[in-house]
């Protein structure tokens, strides 16, 4: 799975070399100095990252342990140099590199100028020509600088060079081809990263003097057109093509010849809308294929069960409307990942079907809404160990819709996904039991009924997601000590009852809770001072009592708050608006009363803010005008009186609902400059003509009542 882990090997390269080249002690004196001269013309650019690695070299301290120095620990020549990311910002003015500041550097072997918006270098006529210098150069990354491509022209000849990052540099094919002939004469690449480029037109041709080349990456480079593979195929030593997020369209060509030497080849995103996959049977060789989120309809060929190498198949997003090819994994014994998911595969699928695939550790189904997956029918434990399964929107175990029982044995799983498959009976125990590796269980949307049993020692469970099923008793006593590590819980939408347990407080890295939508009741004021990750907390449409305790309401991390519909009481505590990240609160249909607190304005990022339902009174405040983020208002069915703000600037605010208060006064022509797309304000006390912009800017209007007789 790791060639198509694209750019994993530039960093992989780069971490060998650093590796091999840390150095313990020592600096080469000449050498050090011409660090400080490349610090010196770095910093006289214009606009210099402050963070840069540069800025920390020091000229009293042996420069070996500089950052982004890599010397050899018997030499202690410096043989690495990552300088990437120099810049904070595109700035005017630059001051041309120079290559030849890197001359004293004899033993270089890898150097990173990545991320640095050079632009421009000299001599201009022969930018590169000092890199000639570099015999010992292996690795050389100039990514995302920009260059011209009439610079790249004055690229000499290495012997030695095997690594060139050219990717994120506007060349486009005419520069490209330009720079071609100069490129052509790096007789000992292997790895060559061109991708986010303009192509429009083929540069493969170009490239056909580069005979080591063998790891060639395209992807994001605006490549338009037929896919055309027999051009790539004559690059007889290629192992690795990566095509993704072109704009190729058409079919997968058929080729003239068998492609044995690749190894490697990822097509995804791209528009590819052919009926026929068998090109890709003549890559005899092939390990890893992705050929996902494009347009394909077709059946997979028989043919692909000759294909024995691969150990990672993506087939995935694409319109594929088939029986399931279930026949051709008998030969596919090294397969390990295997991606079908949102095709329209149909038919009926059996887990014995990879009997022989003892290598398989992910299997994805998932969204192929007429496939049927028989699980109960396997006579002994499947051979494999899987890390991963997803089966979201199939059709499992169709007669007894249970729980795949043959999940029992796979001890080494990580990731569990059976959401919104109609699955019924219970949860059950081994499930969660003796599966140390399992940080993922996702089982919304099915129809699984009883209590949520929890093993007795503690898992590594991360996400648990049991919402829209029909699970009843209370929320597991020890949930918070058995799952210490969750950051996800979502349980809503079921038949829960009784109180929040209070373990939950060992809860320290949850961001998301969902209880919403059960008979939850109790208190649970504290949860906000004892879990101080949260991101989104939702406790709504349950029977929670009590007050928000003014002391337990602070949280700085909370985005979305939502406890409508509940029996809770009291006034709205102050403390809420210390909650600086809130964006989300929805605390309607309670029995809060008093005030709403002025000091509301201070939550900067709120924009959707419902009180609605309530016995809250008094004037609205006039800070409400200043809460400029703020994109829905609900204060209907309260006790409001009084008028409208008539400073009320929100420039976001779209939907707005002040039905059912005591509010009175003209028409609040204010809100004519306001973006509103939804307005009520029916069942008040105003008075006056309605303006003539309600009927113009509105799409929804409700405004029924009496002004001047005409409501």
């Amino acid at each position: 799975m790791e060639l198509l882990k694209l750019p994993s090997f530039f960093a992989s390269w780069l971490l060998i070399l650093v590796f091999v080249l840390h150095c313990c002690s020592g600096c080469v004196e000449n050498e050090r100095i011409a660090l400080v001269e490349i610090k010196s013309s770095y910093v006289a650019w214009e606009h210099i990252n402050r963070k840069s690695v540069i800025l920390s070299w020091n000229q009293s301290i042996d420069c070996c342990s500089w950052p982004g120095v890599h010397c050899s620990p018997t030499t202690k020549h410096v043989t690495g140099l990552e300088l990437r990311n120099a810049y904070s910002t595109y700035g005017t003015n630059r001051r041309p590199l120079n290559f030849s500041l890197f001359l004293p550097f004899t033993e270089l072997q890898s150097l990173s100028l990545r991320d640095n918006d050079i632009r421009i270098c000299i001599p201009k006529t022969d930018c590169f020509g000092s890199l000639a210098g570099l015999k010992k150069l292996k690795y050389l990354d100039l990514s995302y600088n920009y260059f011209d491509g009439k610079v790249l022209s004055s690229f000499p000849a290495s012997s030695s060079l095997k690594v060139l990052g050219l990717a994120g540099n506007n060349l486009t094919s005419e520069k490209f081809i330009t720079a071609s002939d100069a490129l052509s004469r790096l007789s000992k690449i292997k790895n060559l990263d061109l991708s986010y480029n303009y192509f429009d037109t083929s540069i493969v041709p170009n490239l056909a003097l580069l005979s080591s080349l063998k790891t060639l990456i395209l992807s994001g480079s605006k490549m338009k057109g037929r896919l055309s593979l027999e051009e790539f195929s004559k690059l007889d030593k290629l192992e690795l093509s990566d095509l993704r997020m072109n704009e190729l369209y058409g079919d997968i060509p058929l080729m003239s010849n068998e492609w044995t030497s690749l190894k490697g080849l990822s097509i995804k995103y791209n528009q590819l809308n052919g009926t026929s996959l068998e090109g890709l049977c003549m890559m005899k060789n092939l390990e890893e294929l992705d050929i996902s989120f494009n347009n394909l309809n077709s059946d997979i060929p028989d043919c692909f069960r000759y294909l024995s190498s691969l150990n990672y198949l993506d087939i995935s997003h694409n319109q594929l409307e088939t029986r399931f090819p279930s026949s051709i994994f008998e030969n596919l014994t090294r397969l390990e990942f295997a991606a079908f998911s949102d095709n329209n595969f149909n038919g009926v699928l059996s887990v014995s079907s990879f009997a022989n695939n003892a290598q398989l550790k992910l299997l994805d189904l998932s969204n192929n809404y007429q496939l049927e997956l028989e699980t109960e029918d396997l006579v002994s434990p499947p051979l494999f160990q899987l890390e991963g399964i997803a089966l979201t929107n199939c059709i499992v175990n169709k007669v007894s819709q249970s729980i795949p029982t043959f999940l029992s044995s796979q001890y080494m799983i990580e990731y569990i996904d059976l959401s919104s498959n109609n699955l019924k009976g219970n949860i059950p125990l081994w499930l969660l039991e003796n599966k140390t590796n399992l940080t993922n269980l996702n089982l919304r949307d099915n129809s699984l009924t009883g209590s949520l049993i929890l093993p007795s020692q503690s898992t590594n469970l991360e996400l648990l997601d049991v919402s829209n099923n029909k699970l009843t008793g209370e929320i597991p006593l020890s949930i918070g000590t058995i799952f210490p590590n969750l950051w996800y819980l979502n349980m809503s939408n079921n038949l829960l009852q009784g109180v929040i347990p209070p373990s939950v407080k060992n809860l320290s890295d949850l961001e998301y809770f969902d209880l919403s939508d059960n008979n939850l009741s109790g208190q649970f004021s504290n949860l906000l001072k004892e879990l101080p990750n949260l991101y989104i907390l939702d406790l709504s449409m349950n029977q929670f009592q009590g007050t928000l305790t003014p002391n337990n309401m602070t949280q700085f991390s909370l985005s979305c708050f939502l406890v409508n519909n509940n029996q809770l009481s009291g006034e709205i505590p102050t403390s809420l608006c210390d909650m600086p990240m809130l964006s989300f609160l929805d605390i309607s249909e309670n029995h809060f009363f008093g005030n709403l607190p002025s000091c509301i304005t201070g939550i900067l990022r709120l924009s959707v803010l419902n009180a609605a339902g309530n016995n809250l009174e008094g004037n609205l405040p006039n800070e409400l005008c200043h809460m400029n983020q703020l994109e829905s208002m609900d204060l209907s069915k309260n006790h409001f009186f009084g008028q409208v703000p008539s400073c009320f600037n929100m420039t976001h605010l779209e939907y707005l609902n002040l039905r059912d208060n005591e509010l009175t006064g003209p028409f609040p022509n204010a809100l004519s400059n306001l973006p509103l797309v939804t307005l009520d304000l029916g069942n008040n006390h105003f008075f006056g003509h309605i303006p003539s912009w309600i009927g113009t800017t509105l799409r929804v209007c409700l405004v029924d009542g009496k002004v001047d007789g005409k409501w």
